[in-house]
């Protein structure tokens, strides 16, 4: 069993692409239903707002799910997407050419807070389940400061799965294996607990590694959020309840999340 304890966010990613699934870098253990589903769900939200010859990226985007869906619409003119470590652009990038080649995409290393791209070329931006994992608030602040920069005016900037309550309250497990296993049984069922013990079970008898990550995220209620975001030079334009799908593939509610959508309104 190879057990990986990650320090931070960037590391744990790095450690993700040791899996043979690539789903891994998604954060959604072998759930690639639900990232699907997420991500047609954002891409039917940039559909509806996005000009023609949008320049669209995702920041943090996970196996490239977002950019796959997008690069089968014609009103992209370029889809970027970023992830912090080599190891998932070389996987993410693999990945792409099994598909036929399409030059609008481009797949390149970067963080938050450091985006490897000019100011003002981006007419869209997706930053899903990103935030909520940095290290602390002023990495957030400067995230946003670094996604403005590179957004042009009256863009749009779709910020998912941003946590309203601390998901992390009562992990009352520490690193051990056993009673977190206990914790999703309590928490979420036995579908869910028996998905997990599989996932431990794989990593004993192969090479699949086991991720000990930390437990903390970053937390704001809507309203609080919303201002800090507001402060930077964004407007509003709607929060809603994060939705998902459970083990039976039916859509529910987060009890934890928002999704955002802001409007930059200033240079």
């Amino acid at each position: 069993m190879t057990i990986f304890k990650s320090r931070n966010s960037v590391e744990e990613y790095k450690y993700r692409t040791l899996s043979k699934d690539l789903n891994e870098i998604s954060g959604r253990t072998g759930r690639e239903e639900i990232t699907k589903f997420v991500n047609k769900k954002i891409l039917k939200i940039i559909n509806k707002i996005a000009p023609e010859n949008c320049n669209l990226i995702d920041v943090g985007c996970g196996d490239g799910t977002l950019v796959k869906l997008s690069s089968k619409e014609s009103k992209y003119k370029k889809i970027a997407g970023i992830s912090p470590n080599q190891e998932e652009v070389d996987l993410i990038t693999k990945s792409l050419k099994l598909n036929k080649f399409d030059p609008r995409i481009e797949i390149k290393k970067g963080l938050s807070h450091d985006i490897p791209y000019e100011d003002n070329i981006f007419d869209f931006v997706v930053i899903n389940g990103v935030l909520l994992i940095l290290d602390n608030e002023q990495t957030l602040i400067d995230s946003l400061i670094e996604i403005k920069r590179i957004m042009k005016l009256d863009s749009f900037v779709l910020i998912g799965e941003m946590p309203f309550v601390n998901e992390f309250s009562d992990a009352k497990y520490g690193d051990s294996i056993s009673k977190w296993l206990f914790h999703v049984l309590r928490k979420k069922g036995i579908a869910e607990f028996i998905r997990r013990s599989k996932q431990v079970i794989r990593s004993l008898i192969t090479n699949e590694p086991f991720l000990i990550v930390r437990k903390k995220v970053l937390f704001y209620k809507k309203e609080e959020f919303t201002n800090l975001i507001e402060k930077i030079g964004f407007e509003l334009v709607f929060a809603k309840i994060h939705k998902e799908i459970d083990n039976n593939g039916e859509e529910y509610e987060s009890e934890t999340r928002y999704n955002y959508l802001f409007k930059k309104i200033s240079i």
